[in-house]
């Protein structure tokens, strides 16, 4: 096969590079376009159903699609005798289950959740706190300024440091599960910890804690 011609080939080169470089200009596009691209391409291949690549396909999530995505686990959940439902506490929306389950029961749980509504949950609320897909801790941190509870220059790794350092104190075991009431009673007898920040407010309580559920509140 004869080889094309010094000008043939650089038009070849070209047109190469042309094609790399529309292709890499669509993906930035698209970022820009949409911060959460990636992670919505990300959810799209691992989903399992159909009902869920389409709710992801054109990456947003409608508070519509959230309600049906959360309608299917219910009533995969009613199929395999899991009882639950949805509650939205704190602006942010929680599963309400017992806590007392066979293991069948939590298995069935969790694989309702996975199959129909777990990444479509994560990306919605994703999304609706954090549209710009910027460092949560920066947003957080951000907000603590803004309500007067840290001091200007106070940082996103500042407060990740110190949410660090928020935990159960010395003589729980981590591996052991825990009832509602026992959980109630770590915290009436102060046996949860939790970090004052410089200006001496508690991390988890208040307005610090809304920042940390919602860091637009």
């Amino acid at each position: 096969m004869p080889k094309p011609s010094g000008r043939l080939a650089r038009l070849l080169v070209a047109l190469l590079a042309l094609v790399f470089l529309t292709g890499c200009a669509s993906a930035a596009s698209e970022e820009a376009l949409n911060p959460w691209a990636e992670e919505f391409a990300w959810a799209y291949e691992r989903a399992e159903n159909e009902f869920v690549r389409a709710v992801l396909s054109d990456g947003v999530i409608t508070h519509e699609e959230f309600l049906e995505a959360q309608a299917h686990t219910m009533n995969c959940w009613d199929q395999h005798g899991v009882p639950g439902s949805f509650v939205v506490f704190d602006d942010m929306t929680n599963v309400s289950q017992p806590t007392v389950m066979t293991d069948d029961q939590r298995r069935h749980a969790i694989e309702c959740e996975r199959f129909w509504i777990e990444d479509i949950w994560w990306l919605y609320e994703q999304t609706r706190i954090n549209p710009g897909n910027v460092n949560f801790d920066d947003l957080v941190a951000d907000c603590l300024i803004r309500h007067g509870l840290a001091p200007v220059g106070f940082s996103g790794s500042d407060f990740a440091e110190l949410a660090l350092l928020g935990g159960l104190e010395i003589g729980y075991d981590p591996d052991e599960a825990l009832t509602e009431e026992e959980v109630q009673a770590l915290f009436d007898n102060h046996v949860w910890y939790s970090p004052r920040l410089p200006g001496g407010a508690y991390l988890d309580e208040g307005q610090a804690w809304e920042c940390r559920i919602n860091p637009h509140s």
